[in-house]
Formats: structure tokens, sequence, C-alpha cells
């Protein structure tokens, strides 16, 4: 289509990929849709400001890089089960977009999976920004962003560095997911986070998964969860209380550094591991309710 048509021209059902810059720029309100399209190339649809309240045909199963880049109509987006794969960069400069579903957090499907391998720019944060060479995305600057809830919808795990450094992030929600891994550093620096929905089926939260969640004033865990890693709490200063259910085995040291407002903590053990504190258990210098 030519630029700034609004036209969106019925495509035969034997196009089933959209190469790159397919509608860049034009006025189209919708996603192509022939019922055979299964990927949309980089930039597909990069520039289009009449894109607001759009549906992901259910065909599609992977989005190129920059593919809604400067979509500034978009408020909310759902990207449905089906698809596997989602670009860098898919949603930068969409500033206004603020609720945004995704089927599991990371670019790729596969980065989710138990035994799954994630590259430093395979992060949720990376769907907004790319910064090279970056785990923890420090440099990354969404002041402009609107992004304030991510509802993720499936995987296995949420990867190292998942979310890291989304300033303007407030609410996330895994309830409905069978999520068994939180990885190192998945919320490191979500200063604005507030409330954090986690599945029953959680059982290990890594090292500094929730560090520095500021505004993070309850987290409520459930049973079946097994551990808990070192630093994985530290300076959520919004944090009053928790209760760490008794199927916890194994809890880091320093999980509650620099948690100054926390006056109420329920522990299943007097103790960092649950063996240190059976009959026969033994203990080293760190594996104080102190420490």
């Amino acid at each position: 289509p030519q630029s700034g048509s609004s036209i969106l021209q019925k495509l035969p059902e034997t196009v089933e990929t959209l190469g790159s810059y397919s509608y860049y720029g034009t006025a189209i309100s919708s996603l192509p849709d022939n019922g055979t399209i299964g990927s949309a190339g980089s930039y597909a649809f990069a520039e289009c400001k009449k894109l607001t309240d759009i549906d992901i045909p259910e065909t599609y199963n992977s989005l190129g890089d920059h593919a809604f880049m400067n979509c500034t109509g978009i408020k909310e987006l759902v990207i449905p089960k089906n698809v596997a794969v989602i670009g860098t960069e898919i949603f930068n400069g969409c500033t206004n977009l603020r609720t945004l579903t995704l089927p599991f957090a990371a670019t790729k499907q596969t980065c989710t999976d138990a035994d799954g391998e994630v590259d430093v720019y395979d992060s949720v944060s990376d769907l907004f920004i790319y910064q090279w060479n970056s785990w923890a995305n420090e440099a990354m600057d969404f002041s402009d962003y609107a992004i304030e809830k991510i509802t993720i919808t499936g995987g296995e795990t949420v990867p190292r560095y998942a979310f890291s450094n989304m300033t303007s992030l407030k609410e996330v929600d895994l309830s409905g997911t069978k999520i068994t891994d939180l990885l190192d550093h998945s919320f490191y620096n979500c200063y604005s986070l507030e409330s954090i929905k986690l599945p029953t089926s959680l059982k290990n939260i890594s090292d500094n998964a929730f560090t520095n969640c500021g505004e993070l004033g309850e987290i409520k865990l459930s049973k079946g969860l097994r551990t808990i890693g070192e630093f994985a709490f530290s300076n959520c200063k919004a944090l009053t209380s928790m209760i760490i259910p008794d199927t916890v085995n194994s809890m880091g040291s320093r999980i509650f550094e620099g948690c100054t407002n926390i006056t109420e903590l329920t522990l299943p053990y007097a103790a960092a591991r649950r063996s240190c504190a059976d009959s026969e258990g033994s203990l080293t210098v760190y594996d104080s309710v102190a420490d």
C-alpha cells in the first residue's frame, strides 16, 4: 500500500509472510488478515498512527523487530499465545502504550522454557528500548513511556533481567501462568513497581529478583515455594511484612537487606536453611536469621 493509504487491501491466501516495511507509515487502522499470514517482518507496521485498538490475528506467530515502532495510537495491546517470537524494540516509541499482555516474559518463547537460554537482548525491556551489550539495562530511559501494567500468560520461567530497569512499570500479573522460576535480577531496578501477582506454581525466586523495587508494598508467596535467593528483596523499602511459607527449604543471605520498614516477619524456621534447624543440623557463621 502507498504511504498514507487507509485502504487495507485484501491479500490472497497464498500470502503467508508480510515483508519488512510492508505497511510502514500507512493509515491502516487494523492488521491484515487473510487466514494464512504467519509472520510480519521488521518495521511492518511502524509509524502507522491510526492503529489504536487492534487485534492480532490468530495465525500470526512471529512479529519482527520494530514492527509497531512509533505507533503512538496504541494504548492497550494483547499479544496472543500463538505468537512465539517478538522482535526487539517492537514497541520503541509507543509512548502511549499503558497496558500490555504478553504470552511469555521475553522476546522468544524458547527463552522461557525450563532449560531455555537467553541472550542479553531477550528481555521484556528490550521490546521497548535496545541497549548495547547490557544485561542490567541501567542506561534505558523509560521516562517518556506510559507502560504501567504487563500481564504474562505463559512460559515456565521469568528469565534473568527480564523486566530490569523498567522504571515506569507499576503492576505485573503472572498469576494465570504455571511459571516455576523467577531467575536472577528478573525485576531488578523496577523502582515504581507497586504490585506483583505471583503464580501458585512458583518454586524458586533467584538472587536479586526484586532488588530496588522500592514501591513494592506487598508480596504474597504461595505454598509450594522452595527457595529464595540472596538479596531477593533487598531495598524493597515499602515492604512492612512478609510470610515465608513453610515449604521453603532455603533462604539466601541478606534477602531483606535495606528493607528498613519491615515490622513483621513470619519464617518457617530460625535459620537460613531448614537443615540448620534440625535437631542434628549444622550451620555456618552465615546461617542465622540476622544474616
